[in-house]
């Protein structure tokens, strides 16, 4: 019974663990994951073992940065919990550059942010790994997260890349940038094709830190329009950044009332229309 119940619970989170390109499955359950993170840590522990099917569940949380490990028999996520104070980031965390991964320059406020948990984060990777590899299985890590979680996410890919650290994928919803244009040449060189940044409509988060402060947005662009079809030419983006302009001196002036493109919930239901075709019928 208790491995019938566990073979059910793991058709519950459908995933290609063997592809390294854009993959709608992944997407959508990777959304998923990153709309989980914002629960309470026992629902996400119970939904991620119970129903999800995840034998290993760990929680890293400190001075407000959360962030989760999960894993099967077959692979690793690490999802960052995201923020629910948006406008937060730009009032109170500091935007100035610093030195970083990749020989680049990151955001200073969301790099100290996740350093409170990358060492806990190094050690349970690598432990996962090496029992793993004890069983002559492979375990490969993907990394994921949704806005404030996004940028974090994007940051520990960069981090263990440049420990030469294997990363299948990084699937990255509503990521304001990072890094400056030297971080995003180098992440790009060594991992761009397997970075998903997925945008969904005009999702104004992701147009900050503007690029007059020197910013750059690092991997693949996957834009979701208004109909919900799914576009990687960038020309489509370019087309509605000619209608939407964010200067440098308008950072604390902008209007974050019109979040609703920005939502988790938004990308899960932009994820389930790009890999079924239409909406869900239900929350998703």
């Amino acid at each position: 019974m208790e491995t019938l119940l566990r073979a059910r619970a793991t058709q519950c989170f459908d995933f290609d663990t063997s592809s390294t390109r854009y993959h709608g499955q992944n997407a959508l359950s990777l959304a998923r994951i990153s709309k989980l993170a914002y629960k309470d840590n026992a629902t996400l522990e119970q939904v991620v073992t119970a129903k999800l099917g995840f034998r290993h569940f760990q929680i890293f949380s400190n001075q407000g940065t959360e962030a989760y490990l999960m894993a099967d028999d077959e692979k690793m996520i690490l999802a960052f919990r995201g923020s629910d104070h948006i406008q937060d980031w730009f009032n109170d965390l500091d935007i100035d550059l610093i030195g970083g991964p990749m020989g680049g320059k990151v955001h200073e406020g969301f790099t100290r942010m996740f350093h409170f948990v990358w060492r806990d984060l190094q050690v349970a990777i690598r432990e996962l790994k090496a029992e793993a590899a004890a069983q002559n299985r492979s375990l490969p890590l993907w990394v994921t997260g949704h806005s404030l979680g996004a940028a974090l996410a994007t940051l520990a890919t960069a981090y263990l890349r440049e420990k030469d650290q294997p990363v299948q994928g990084l699937y990255s919803f509503g990521s304001p940038r990072v890094g400056d244009r030297t971080f995003a040449r180098h992440f790009n060189a060594d991992f761009g094709d397997k970075i998903f940044r997925v945008v969904n409509k005009n999702d104004i988060i992701t147009r900050l830190p503007p690029r007059a402060l020197s910013y750059s947005h690092v991997g693949q662009l996957y834009f979701f329009d208004g109909l919900g079809k799914l576009h990687t030419d960038s020309t489509v983006w370019y087309r509605f950044l000619d209608s939407v302009k964010v200067h440098a001196a308008d950072l604390f002036d902008l209007d974050f009332s019109g979040m609703e493109n920005h939502d988790v919930g938004a990308y899960v239901q932009a994820t389930f229309q790009g890999r079924y075709g239409h909406r869900p019928g239900v929350a998703a």
